[in-house]
């Protein structure tokens, strides 16, 4: 590939981003686990007799629930949840002053190509637990894939303009997700310099001029008419490309990132081959003007060639007429 597009991580900084992210995925499953045990079990008496007792606060309401009377079931319980609970904790706090020194290790070795505002909000959004529900779009998207692929793009693919349906900014976020106020909630919750603008309801605003757009998606959504996708992911490709709503319903990519101050996040993303076919679409439609159908157009190629050449178990049959179609489309601008 030309170097113009992406260049090839160093063996000896692919050794270092592969050590980083196999212990943020440990970090992470222990911050997950951790959290079942947040509860405590304490035992309570109720007109006479112990009760063991189940405590946790869920989304800010307390719930209680009686596990039954103190027999040697209900004691033999109370220990393995204490011993474990125990544990638990522990190895969290154990991996969490390793990731203290990695992230310091992320930055000194410069291992992070990610905006610190992005990395930020999706670590809030996973530590909520509604990550599993946030999709990201737009050019954001090329960062998962130059993860996985062990790539860096080159600046003049990622640019920094905001236009078009697909939003292709670094200064802007945008997340498809089922729960946009609640998504909204949580992002000024935990940063509370992110303010609502004026006339843009879906649109978050911190000090430094960088955004969280969100937009709705509805869960399972299918696009509705003759384009409709029937089933499984083989039957997604078979459908035509014919707006946002195809994009939202593609398989889910997901892939741990790195950003330039050396915090990790986890960005979940929509399948490259699905990013790369509404590039082509758009790079079709000719009501666009000829600036944005050639970026879109090299975006397209240069995830297609990425496929090509590093991800291979993405390979889709098409992809050489897909690129053709999209190179004609900008050439007859």
């Amino acid at each position: 590939m030309h170097p113009l597009f992406f260049e090839v991580v160093p063996e000896w900084k692919l050794k270092q981003i592969i050590d980083a992210q196999q212990l943020y995925s440990g970090y992470r499953s222990a911050v997950q686990e951790a959290e079942e045990y947040r509860g405590r079990l304490n035992w309570e008496k109720a007109n006479g007799t112990q009760y063991l007792v189940s405590t946790r606060y869920d989304g800010g309401v307390r719930q209680r629930k009686s596990l039954g009377p103190r027999n040697d079931q209900t004691e033999e319980i109370a220990r393995l949840y204490t011993e474990r609970a125990t544990a638990v904790r522990e190895r969290r706090a154990a991996l969490a002053e390793h990731m203290d020194r990695q992230v310091r290790i992320n930055r000194a070795l410069r291992l992070g190509i990610v905006p610190p505002n992005i990395t930020r909000v999706l670590a809030l959004i996973d530590k909520a637990g509604a990550a599993k529900h946030a999709l990201v779009l737009g050019a954001n998207a090329m960062f998962a894939y130059a993860y996985a692929a062990s790539v860096t793009f080159a600046e003049s693919i990622m640019p920094s303009g905001v236009e078009g349906p697909l939003r292709d900014s670094r200064s802007l976020l945008r997340i498809a997700t089922c729960d946009p106020k609640g998504l909204h909630r949580i992002v000024q919750r935990r940063i509370p310099s992110f303010a609502r603008v004026e006339g843009a309801p879906s649109l978050l605003l911190n000090h430094d001029g960088f955004g969280v757009e969100v937009i709705r998606r509805d869960a399972g959504y299918l696009p509705e008419g003759p384009d409709r996708i029937l089933g499984g992911d083989d039957d997604f490709w078979k459908a035509e490309v014919h707006d946002l709503g195809w994009l939202l319903s593609a398989p889910k990519f997901e892939q741990t990132v790195i950003s330039t101050d050396g915090r990790m996040a986890v960005l979940t993303t929509v399948d490259p081959r699905a990013f790369g076919l509404f590039k082509t679409w758009l790079s079709e439609q000719t009501a666009r003007d000829a600036a944005s159908r050639q970026r879109d157009y090299a975006q397209a190629t240069v995830v297609f060639r990425l496929i090509e050449e590093w991800l291979p178990q993405f390979a889709l049959e098409c992809s050489g007429q897909v690129l053709e179609r999209a190179e004609r489309a900008v050439r007859d601008a």
